[in-house]
């Protein structure tokens, strides 16, 4: 690890000095003087001003108005360029390093967990303002006394944007060679008393609209067996996603009454992705050699989705009740080709029914109880073919979970909460399998259920903002049952998964935190079967010694300490990180007659993760811009059984990003990205391959014309030392814009050289994949964006 660190230890040494000293120059050449800033020296009353930002208690509020450009369009783009905020690719959002897990618009939460479709929809210029609520807690009946250990996020609109309809379309047809397309309308009204966010979708040129509504991206772990697929590589979807898409949402939400809310969302879904790649897996054989598959592999990957909730929602400042009701389902098609001879197609569907119930309410003595209930069912069905071999395999997963909690007892006294809980829980599933081939027909079935009560004290110690300590401890028993025709055990075993969360803030700038969480769960049921089932063409699972399976715990820790200075628009943390799992029964491998088979082992084994990371955002003044820089540092550890022999694998990593965003001038806008990354393997404690590095750069700068005219250029560049050829990828990239009244006609040229082939690894010590990706060439699209209401 220190070989490997010294030569990366210079460059990351270098981009500090580069931003030091960019914060060091620009801070000096901030003009607002410190005199017009008001401060005040209590927590909960402190006002702080700045020219873009503006904090009053737990809540940052960023002007809109102090970050948008021309060419801005949608809310992405603004919070992009605030500092201490960060969007990932799916629109989901991080604030100061945690995520965002609330999200609100004019205070109201219409879309729940896929707000990532306001991230990537919501008209930037019709927002007023960004607010960010630290610690929020969204419970009225706790606001005061007990605060959240997550961000929020609200979005206050315009005047001009509240009250009517607004449409916007827009619409790029252009060539790859075939016919490229980009069309999208989005349909958005907000009210008073309703908002309604409606969006129609289709493109083939890498937008992945899974992402937006969180329908799977790959059902093959879903259904528990799937067809063969290629590794997706760490390179922009624009040129990886080879898609067909389609997609429709509708989001509504009523306001009933001051404190009542009813909300609900239909999503549909139709996608259709091309894979081709040249791969090669390398498996430790139990003699230290290494056995090798190479395939060239061609997939078609395609689904109808469909799903919705209905969300019901009664928050006072006496009694709180949620009830969450969810379906969802989904119907893949998936086709493929290894070696131009093994053909393998895969069809079914997955179902999911779902409603959660979770009350609070005030006592007269002063308490406040507890009330929840989970409840579920799932049925998901898949058949694999492989034509070659005639072989036809059906799987067939059911399974029902219901969870209830309620206060026993509950009091509150100054400075502390207390509550003792009852919980009840129960699970059933049942797993089907059928194999037919051309030699013999044969089928197996295994059940399962699980019981469990606990007893469940949580106390909540608290002084107003600046301490708050958490601690919750269910300790009670699980009664657990499996037959699978031929062999029936129970196990009855002692369970506790005590939680705690220390939050600390002893100043307005600096917090520190600290959470540990304790988990429990059983393996799979799939896993469980005595009958060898195919997980694909050559990958199989089973459970021929009949092994009777222990539950799976974990212990994750995390302490955080974070900083900000609204003043300085300085925003920056340090997490360290802990994970030790221990998995009840290991799955180990052995390669006979070219199938990868996994039998469960009754030994148990480890997975440890250790990591730290360091975050810093700065945002300046002069030129309206940004600075952000990360680095992570860590090792990831697991045990692997291979024939009968454990084996240690392990992977050390550091990672690290710098970027900047800026108007330079009133004509230029640029932002620039740098990611590094180095990785190396070990097994057994001794190194097992090379010291893989990556290195990606993101550039591209906006030119303005004139003032309805503009051109941007931007290059994509990737790096990497594991092969002797292919190591570098340059995507060059053009988009021109004319602005004209309410409408923008566009350019856009993507891949502009062709790079048509892309080179990834995965490498953990013990098993490692590598091969060649084959992507979308050039494509250009001619488009037209129009606000037509």
């Amino acid at each position: 690890m220190f070989k490997m660190r010294q030569g990366v230890f210079r460059y990351i040494l270098s981009i500090l000095v580069l931003l030091l000293f960019a914060m060091k120059t620009q801070a000096q050449e901030v003009s607002e003087p410190l005199d017009s800033i008001i401060k005040t020296l209590k927590l909960k009353e402190v006002v702080v001003k700045a020219k873009k930002i503006r904090q009053s208690g737990d809540t940052i509020s960023y002007a809109a108005s102090s970050y948008i450009s021309k060419d801005d369009k949608v809310l992405a783009d603004l919070l992009r360029k605030m500092p201490g905020v960060e969007v990932i690719g799916n629109g989901q959002i991080k604030y100061n390093g945690q995520w965002v897990n609330e999200f609100y618009i004019e205070g109201a939460d219409m879309l729940g967990d896929n707000y990532g479709e306001a991230t990537k929809n919501l008209d930037a210029k019709a927002i007023g303002s960004v607010q960010i609520m630290e610690n929020h807690q969204n419970i009225k009946l706790f606001q005061g006394t007990k605060s959240g250990n997550a961000p929020a996020m609200n979005i206050k609109l315009k005047q001009t944007a509240k009250g009517a309809w607004t449409a916007m379309l827009s619409v790029a047809v252009g060539g790859q060679p075939k016919l490229a397309r980009n069309m999208t309308l989005n349909l958005m009204n907000f009210r008073r008393n309703s908002q309604n966010l409606t969006l129609l979708k289709t493109n083939n040129v890498g937008d992945d609209l899974r992402k937006e509504i969180n329908a799977s991206s790959s059902l093959n772990s879903v259904l528990g067996a799937g067809i063969l697929l290629p590794d997706k590589p760490a390179v922009s979807d624009l040129y990886a996603y080879r898609n067909d898409s389609y997609s429709a949402s509708i989001n509504q939400l009523y306001k009933l009454d001051k404190d009542r809310t009813l909300s609900f969302n239909v999503n549909y879904l139709y996608d259709q992705e091309k894979q081709n790649a040249t791969d090669e897996s390398r498996y430790l054989l139990d003699d230290g050699t290494r056995y090798v598959i190479q395939e060239s592999n061609q997939a078609l990957v395609g689904q109808h989705f469909v799903g919705g909730h209905v969300a019901y929602k009664l928050n006072s400042s006496k009694s709180y009740l949620k009830n969450n009701l969810s379906v969802n389902a989904s119907f893949p098609k998936n086709e493929g080709l290894v070696n131009d001879f093994v053909s393998q197609t895969l069809s079914g569907h997955s179902f999911l029914l779902s409603n959660v119930m979770k009350a609070n309410y005030k006592k007269k003595n002063g308490g406040v109880a507890d009330l929840e209930w989970k409840a579920s069912f799932a049925d998901k069905r898949g058949v694999l073919n492989m034509s070659e071999t005639k072989m036809s395999q059906l799987l067939r997963q059911r399974n029902f979970q219901s969870e209830a909690t309620g206060s026993l007892l509950a009091f509150t006294i100054p400075h502390l909460m207390f509550n003792l809980d009852g919980k009840v829980m129960f699970d059933w599933q049942r797993v089907s399998a059928g194999l037919n081939s051309l030699s013999d027909a044969s089928g197996s079935e295994q059940k399962t259920w699980l019981l469990g009560a606990f007893v469940s004290p949580k106390i909540l110690l608290h002084f107003g903002n600046r301490l708050q300590w958490l601690v919750y401890v269910p300790v009670g028993v699980k009664y657990y049952h499996s037959a699978d025709g031929s062999l029936d055990y129970d196990k009855r075993f002692f369970s506790t998964c005590p939680y705690s969360n220390l939050t600390y803030k002893p100043t307005g700038r600096l917090s520190f935190d600290l959470t540990t969480i304790c988990e429990e769960s059983m393996p799979s049921v799939l896993s469980q079967m005595v009958l060898k089932h195919y997980v694909n063409y050559r990958t199989t699972m089973s459970n021929p010694h009949q092994v009777e399976i222990a539950p799976n715990r974990s212990i994750k820790l995390a302490f955080t300490s974070s900083y900000k200075d609204i003043i300085k628009m300085l925003f920056g943390g340090v997490t360290l990180s802990y994970v030790d799992a221990r998995n009840g029964n290991s799955m180990g491998y052995q390669v006979v007659d070219d199938v990868v088979n996994y039998i469960v082992q009754p030994q148990s084994t480890k997975n440890r993760v250790w990591q730290i990371e360091q975050m810093v955002s700065k945002g300046f003044f002069r030129w309206n811009s940004k600075i952000s820089e990360s680095l992570s540092i860590g090792t990831s550890r697991s045990e692997y059984y291979v024939g009968g022999d454990c084996h240690d694998g392990r992977s050390d990593y550091l990672q690290a990003k710098i970027s900047y965003v800026a108007s330079v001038r009133k004509w230029l806008n640029l932002s620039i990205s740098n990611d590094y990354s180095v990785s190396k393997p070990y097994t057994d404690g001794k190194a097992s391959g090379d010291v893989y590095r990556t290195f990606m750069n993101a550039s591209s700068f906006t030119f303005w014309l004139g003032k309805q005219l503009n051109v941007v250029p931007s290059v994509q560049y990737y790096h990497n030392n594991y092969f002797s050829s292919g190591r570098n990828n340059v995507f060059l990239n053009t988009v021109m814009e004319y602005y004209w009244g309410n409408a923008t006609l566009s350019l856009k040229c993507t891949n502009l050289l062709d790079s048509r082939t892309f080179h990834r690894i995965i490498d953990n010590g013990i098993t490692r994949y590598s091969g060649e990706y084959q992507l979308r060439g050039r494509t250009i699209l001619f488009g037209i964006r129009i606000k037509i209401i």
